[in-house]
């Protein structure tokens, strides 16, 4: 993980690549709630990377899914020792790049894009790139935006 004391030294390290997030399974169960939450009857989502190449077998997770479990998987990768809270404001240029298969283990890896000083705190943006163990692409590259708030 990488820690900030303070806004200032926050800042200066834009551009920093954060390293990598721990690994998270998707889990047959976590799969089963996701669908059951969005009313899914389908088995598997549609998407033409999957049914172009019939390379995975099984279940493959929302792309939804995936995306849902950006700010999970980006726990620990940053933190700013004096932050009284953290808010989630957002996502920029989120594309999907492969399936996800169920039972498959996902990590994020980060890099700090900006840090700009707002009112009460700092914004940043990070660059994510979700990737699956073995896998030879990216699942799911997005930009997420956060608030620190001091």
């Amino acid at each position: 993980m990488r820690s900030f004391a303070d806004v200032d030294a926050l800042c200066s390290a834009e551009g920093s690549d954060l390293g990598y997030g721990d690994w998270v399974v998707v889990s047959q169960d976590r799969f089963g709630s996701f669908k059951a939450a969005i009313h899914d009857l389908e088995s598997s989502q549609i998407h033409p990377s999957r049914t172009a190449s019939k390379a995975a077998d099984g279940d493959l997770a929302h792309d939804y899914l995936t995306l849902s479990l950006m700010s999970r998987l980006c726990t620990g990768l940053i933190d700013l020792q004096e932050k009284r809270m953290t808010v989630n404001y957002g996502l920029n240029q989120v594309r999907f790049l492969a399936p996800t298969p169920v039972g498959g283990r996902i990590r994020a890896r980060a890099r700090l894009t900006s840090a700009t000083r707002i009112r009460g705190g700092v914004q940043i943006v990070l660059d994510v790139q979700v990737e699956q163990e073995r896998g030879r692409q990216p699942l799911c590259s997005a930009q997420t935006v956060r608030l620190f708030y001091v």
